[in-house]
């Protein structure tokens, strides 16, 4: 399984962009803060894409297509996400990694084929498209609302 894990770099309440850069006087406070991982099973040597929006949305292909056609020797998906900011309620309270709770589910599954001609993939969040990038040079434009 291909796992996606999303880490947050908060930015430093204490920086000051007169002053030389070290580790006090960073612009973000570290370690970043895993948010969340989701899970993408695919079969060896399939093709896979992911792109990611700037409002959020993270959108990918794969090949779990188990739950469509019954089988798992071929075909591809195009499963998503929105990623939303968590707000850490208290600055100075250390956050373990291992507290953190996974998600390894998409949120949306927006296509599905048994084919495996899907190859790039790209996201215009603003306007609502998604682009598929076909192996024969063929080009989809998907729009959603």
């Amino acid at each position: 399984m291909n796992l996606l894990h999303q880490y947050e770099l908060q930015a430093s309440g204490f920086y000051t962009s007169s002053r030389p850069l070290n580790d006090i006087n960073s612009p973000y406070q570290f370690p970043p803060i895993l948010c969340e991982t989701i899970g993408s099973p695919v079969r060896l040597h399939a093709t896979s894409d992911m792109a990611f929006g700037p409002y959020g949305t993270a959108i990918w292909t794969d090949s779990h297509t188990e739950d469509y056609f019954g089988h798992a020797d071929r075909g591809q998906r195009l499963a998503g996400t929105f990623l939303l900011a968590r707000n850490i309620e208290d600055e100075d309270e250390e956050v373990e990694l291992s507290n953190q709770i996974a998600n390894t589910a998409a949120t949306s599954v927006y296509s599905v084929q048994e084919e495996d001609s899907w190859v790039r993939l790209a996201l215009d969040e603003a306007e609502g498209r998604i682009i598929l990038g076909c192996d024969d040079g063929r080009i989809s434009v998907l729009e959603y609302i």
